[in-house]
């Protein structure tokens, strides 16, 4: 019944829904045998009885909810299932408050998968306890986050991220990342350390980044191999700063390409710088290559092997190379010719512009004609 106006409804009453089934968006799985019974009085609701089932996994929902003078939402919502998880969300919600506590208890990441652009696989498991205060605009975030048995398949990679494990503690405005990791082919990949944010942008970061033996694969694009690897990013006075070294294993370049796709790289261009976000255009790079020697171009332009010394810097938004490559050995494809590689050397001694010197020499045997 309806017993007030559109300001003050004063409802009373109850809604029953009985072995629904719906889908709610495409890409999920449907909702079975969906049952709620919930009790309405003024701006109070109780769901006294929720059941159903997901993807065959059955689920109740049982909570109240309330509006105070249509301003402030108040609730206690606890959804259980022995098959994903549990989530329980209680506090007050407001234009200009937040006042509310979440604990979730091995939330199945699976679920998530569908709504995740650029991955195929992602699996796992999620928990928090977390309490929110303050506002929308600036939440003060205090508890912990876990993730275990964390698989990732992104879609442009052939590898696949396993045994992954995230640990993090938020206090206030600051988030210590306790451990991430995970295994990528038949390495390891490990991040730690810190963030703090202020009036919605980092203030202030840093974070480690070590690696070891670790392989990336995007077919007929590139196979990386990193042994090892040890890389900082850190707050600096001018903004921002990822440094460290690199060494790099075994790696392929197997993409194809047209001869006229490569001839921007050795004439002059004028090209429209991209918008990068503000915080990529204030991180400086300085990382060093360490004495890679397998590095391959394999595709249909080329078979050679080389040897770099290189040092990547500028910035995220507007990368460079320092330093040398040499070509040891193979050879490259040009008009219908193999030209066997005598000598190949590129030197990039400005830290500014990518602009390398090139000093090359091959040979071919050339049939004469009569």
């Amino acid at each position: 019944t309806w017993n007030g106006t559109l300001t003050a409804p004063n409802l009373r009453g109850q809604v029953d829904l009985r072995d629904v089934n719906f889908v709610p968006q495409p890409e999920l799985d449907s909702i079975t045998g969906f049952n709620l019974r919930m009790l309405t009085r003024d701006t109070d609701f109780t769901i006294d009885t929720g059941y159903g089932a997901y993807n065959n996994m059955p689920f109740t929902l049982k909570g109240t909810a309330s509006l105070v003078d249509f301003e402030q939402l108040t609730t206690d919502l606890r959804l259980v299932s022995q098959g994903f998880g549990s989530l329980r969300a209680s506090g007050s919600v407001g234009a200009d408050a937040l006042n509310m506590d979440i604990r979730i208890d091995t939330l199945m990441l699976g679920l998530f998968e569908p709504f995740v652009t650029m991955v195929d696989t992602l699996d796992g498991t999620l928990s928090c306890d977390l309490t929110l205060r303050g506002s929308f605009e600036d939440p003060e975030i205090n508890g912990q986050l876990m993730s275990r048995d964390l698989t990732v398949k992104p879609t442009l990679m052939d590898s696949t991220i396993h045994g992954g494990v995230i640990v993090m503690t938020f206090e206030g405005n600051r988030v210590t990342v306790d451990s991430v990791y995970a295994a990528v082919g038949p390495g390891w990949l490990l991040i730690n350390g810190s963030l703090v944010v202020d009036d919605q942008a980092l203030s202030d970061i840093d974070l480690v980044l070590t690696a070891r033996n670790v392989t990336f694969s995007a077919e007929n694009l590139c196979l990386v191999t990193v042994d090892s690897s040890h890389l900082t990013y850190r707050t600096t006075p001018e903004g921002y700063r990822l440094a460290g070294r690199l060494e790099l294993g075994e790696s392929r370049l197997t993409a194809n390409f047209p001869w006229s796709s490569i001839l921007p790289w050795v004439v002059s261009v004028e090209e429209v710088p991209p918008d990068y976000p503000e915080m990529l255009r204030q991180t400086a790079l300085d990382i060093q290559v360490r004495e890679s020697k397998k590095l391959w171009v394999d595709n249909n332009l080329a078979r050679i092997r080389m040897h770099a010394a290189l040092a990547i810097v500028g910035s995220v938004a507007r990368p460079t190379l320092s330093g040398q490559i040499t070509i040891e050995e193979g050879y490259i494809l040009y008009l219908d010719r193999k030209f066997d590689v005598k000598t190949g050397m590129v030197l990039m001694t400005n830290p500014n512009r990518f602009n390398p010197e090139v000093n090359f020499g091959a040979e071919a045997k050339v049939t004469n004609y009569q």
